[in-house]
């Protein structure tokens, strides 16, 4: 009886997790195979968001409330009913999608999957499982105390690192996160504050984490996103960070009632160990499954 190699392990989930095209190129006497890969979440965006525009005169309102910044969380969830689609591209081809429902109004979950060299050639860095975010609002935001939240969440980012078992920034893990928003002449501000311990712990780094950001609404047209993750729990030798934290910057826009398009700029004080800054966009889709 002949046993099955386990080199078939990687085929078998390009075919669970993906739909694929492989398109052969003669070069130089040489076949080549060039692999188009797009996650099913990718599908379903398009199914969902087909109608965004034309639902706008629907009588449904839609959450404006950020549900995080560009890495870090905030005390902001989903109203009950809604639901997200949301797709992250970041160097080295990789992306990220998510699904985010709110089960009822102080309390959300979000699925994420993707990996690193999806768009490109050769084989696919898959993650190496589902990430999970829950995210429970135990005090809401009034006069004297800011809204607060706690959480955990198993997805990093950037790509995994197979060695180290973690994401090259990683994953908030357990957390606990404070907002506070104003009202500006240019639009609402919301100041965030919170600390997280990461489960990700194969560095020997068990520190507890800070982190805080700040998002500034221009009117309807969208805000600017600033962050900063002190990263105390990833700055030892076996580390990926170097000790000066990572501090992100964005802009979303806000493209309609539903979609929000994003533009990161991550570690700007370049804290990962022999990397530069980078960029990232991420594109999101917001609906309630009350309009159905």
């Amino acid at each position: 009886m002949k046993k099955h190699s386990k080199k078939n392990n990687p085929a078998r989930r390009d075919k669970l997790y993906s739909i694929f095209i492989e398109v052969n190129i003669q070069k130089k006497g040489k076949k080549l195979r060039v692999r188009i890969v797009c996650p099913v979440i990718c599908i379903l965006f398009a199914i969902f968001s087909s109608n965004a525009f034309a639902r706008q005169d629907q009588d449904v309102q839609i959450s404006a409330i950020p549900r995080e910044l560009i890495d870090l969380p905030v005390a902001g969830t989903l109203g009950h009913g809604e639901y997200g689609l949301g797709l992250r591209i970041y160097p080295n081809g990789g992306v990220l999608s998510d699904l985010s429902v709110g089960v009822f109004n102080r309390l959300h979950a979000v699925l994420y999957y993707g990996g690193e060299n999806l768009i490109g050639q050769g084989d696919v860095n898959w993650n190496p499982r589902l990430g999970v975010d829950l995210r429970l609002r135990i005090i809401d935001e009034s006069f004297l105390f800011p809204g607060i939240a706690v959480g955990v969440n198993t997805q990093g980012y950037g790509g995994y690192i197979k060695a180290a078992d973690r994401y090259a920034v990683k994953s908030r893990g357990l957390y606990v996160v404070g907002s506070r928003n104003y009202t500006a002449i240019i639009g609402d501000v919301g100041i965030h504050i919170g600390a997280n311990a990461s489960m990700e712990r194969e560095d020997e780094d068990k520190d507890l984490n800070f982190f805080a950001g700040m998002n500034i609404g221009i009117k309807k047209f969208g805000e600017v996103l600033i962050e900063y993750d002190a990263a105390i729990n990833d700055n030892e030798d076996l580390s990926e960070g170097s000790d000066k934290g990572y501090f992100n910057a964005g802009f979303r826009f806000f493209v309609s009632n539903n979609f929000q398009l994003t533009f990161h700029f991550k570690d700007l004080f370049e804290n990962a160990k022999g990397k530069s800054y980078g960029r990232e966009i991420r594109i999101e889709y917001r609906d309630s499954f009350l309009r159905w």
